[in-house]
């Protein structure tokens, strides 16, 4: 019975010596682990001649390739043995490496592809005043024939049909206001009436 009890005892005593590691000192080495991998995933060697170029985007894609030309928009390149060229936006391409070991840097970090404007945020206007500091993007205009019966008999209601697509076309521009310099109303005897709208949209620099 007394080694009974001794022995309960001592189960109910028992520690656990684990060593407990400071939480932050798990992370980093988790971290450091994920970029060591990495590491050992790229098949680029920087600095290293190689036979191709590679493009190193910043979502981490490595891609074998030849670089043909960099604009200020695209990056063109052809696959290696092939003669058809490609292109993609330079802002997704982190790291050019050239086969004679060349480095440029293209992007430090991931960036958002600028969307399409909300075409509802498109200011109208006839005063000339609100434009003579922004940046001049293009000509927008419109030609549009009355569809409904609202068309027919209330003008107005033409022309905001007209003034909508006009705003959509400007916000496929990034515009962020359109100078209206052209509107004319058309009703030939036998046709339906139409408007046609133009004018010029601008950018905030």
């Amino acid at each position: 019975m007394k080694f009974i009890i001794v022995f309960a005892f001592f189960l109910s005593g028992e520690q656990d010596y684990t060593t407990q590691l400071p939480s932050d000192t798990l992370i980093n080495s988790s971290v450091q682990a994920t970029q060591d991998n990495e590491s050992q995933n790229s098949r680029i060697t920087p600095g290293v001649p190689s036979e191709y170029d590679w493009i190193k985007l910043v979502n981490g894609k490595e891609k074998e390739v030849e670089i043909r030309r960099i604009s200020e928009k695209y990056v063109y390149f052809s696959e290696p043995r092939e003669m058809d060229m490609k292109w993609i936006d330079r802002r997704e391409v982190q790291t050019l490496y050239y086969r004679s070991g060349k480095i440029e840097q293209m992007t430090q970090g991931e960036v958002e592809i600028r969307k399409v404007k909300d075409w509802k945020l498109v200011e109208l206007t006839k005063d000339i005043s609100k434009v003579e500091s922004m940046i001049r993007i293009d000509v927008v205009e419109i030609r549009l024939e009355a569809s409904s019966r609202h068309h027919y008999y209330k003008p107005e209601t033409l022309q905001s049909s007209a003034e909508i697509v006009l705003k959509k076309n400007a916000a496929l521009l990034h515009a962020d206001i359109i100078l209206i310099t052209r509107t004319e109303h058309h009703r030939a005897y036998g046709d339906p009436p139409s408007i046609y709208m133009s004018g010029v949209a601008y950018r905030s620099r």
